[in-house]
């Protein structure tokens, strides 16, 4: 039997006194294998009178077949008005096509996260950089238009230095 699943001690939602990651822990604990646990999951969830959301970070370090698959049936039977969130540095290795066919999958890639030209101008703004357009542009290049990289070069504006033509850079 795979080991109970350890929850971070977070307030959790109740079900009839008893906290969800009590539940979600004690059924996928004693669902036998890690493929049986889905379902058993979504019904402690389902048992909530309230939405859930679930959020799984790094799944790219899953490799399991039956964990990946574990995931997707979760997706596929989770309760009308909660969530499961999945964060990959790569495509999500699950199973995907039949909630990608009824609608029911928000895809965000790394081009939906970076930033154009417009908005790197109101992230600098808003951290009280003001730049030539040119430097913008040449900072979202460098940066591939991340938000967190636009940010630190604001900072470091800020503290004194200025942006530097990419040759000069070592």
């Amino acid at each position: 039997n795979p080991a109970p699943v350890p929850l971070p001690n977070r307030p959790r939602a109740v079900a009839g006194g008893e906290r969800l990651d009590a539940r979600v822990s004690r059924a996928w604990g004693g669902a036998g294998s890690v493929a049986a646990g889905a379902p058993l999951v979504a019904g402690a969830i389902a048992a909530v009178d309230a939405r859930v959301a679930v959020v799984l970070d790094h799944l790219e370090v899953v490799t399991r077949r039956e964990c990946l698959d574990a995931v997707g049936e979760l997706a596929l039977r989770l309760p009308e008005g909660s969530r499961l969130a999945v964060a990959s540095r790569d495509r999500a290795p699950v199973p995907v096509a039949r909630l990608r066919a009824s609608g029911d999958l928000l895809e965000i890639g790394a081009d939906d996260l970076s930033m154009g030209g417009q908005e790197a101008v109101a992230l600098l703004e808003g951290a009280g950089v003001d730049l030539a357009e040119a430097d913008v542009e040449e900072l979202v290049e460098h940066t591939e238009g991340w938000p967190v990289g636009l940010y630190l070069a604001a900072l470091a504006v800020n503290a004194g230095g200025r942006p530097q033509p990419a040759a000069n850079v070592t």
